[in-house]
């Protein structure tokens, strides 16, 4: 007694057998979409091949969101350190809308000078950074303390 098949191949291995042409594939093997010869090659048959599809489908991609417009290095994740810096930052430019408009342009301005002078920092200096972080968060509470009017600067005198 034969045993029968089921499916595609079945069906192909009883046409060969009976002499009848074979039925093709509605699937192709790579893909699975019916077969259509610009989205569904055959598979590479070397690495050379593999690349340069590769580099083809690179240059059709349109660019990522996280891309456009952006220069950095690294993607748009910020570690814990840089978040604590943005946050201090936040702090200093909420404490400085409290004040009077005087006080407030030059408090602005001086710590907006101090960050930018030390945007320079390397990132894997930790403890600097944490050093000067907690100096900043120390510096934060006096602008926030009641009495503080503003920052003296050589420009304007006020009083601190």
């Amino acid at each position: 007694s034969t045993q029968s098949t089921g499916g595609l191949e079945g069906v192909m291995l009883r046409s060969v057998l009976v002499g009848l042409p074979r039925p093709r594939p509605t699937v192709s093997r790579f893909c699975s979409a019916p077969p259509a010869p610009a989205n569904c090659d055959a598979p590479p048959t070397n690495w050379r091949e593999a690349e340069m599809n590769l580099a083809k489908s690179k240059e059709r991609a349109p660019p990522t969101s996280q891309r456009e417009g952006r220069s950095s290095r690294r993607s748009g994740r910020l570690s814990g350190l840089q978040k604590s810096v943005l946050k201090l930052y936040r702090d200093f430019l909420r404490a400085a809308a409290t004040k009077s408009p005087e006080g407030r342009v030059s408090i602005q301005t001086s710590v907006r000078a101090k960050f930018e002078e030390n945007v320079q920092i390397p990132r894997k200096e930790f403890g600097r950074i944490e050093h000067m972080l907690r100096q900043g968060k120390k510096k934060l509470e006096m602008v926030r303390a009641k009495g503080f009017r503003g920052i003296q600067t050589s420009k304007s005198s006020l009083n601190t």
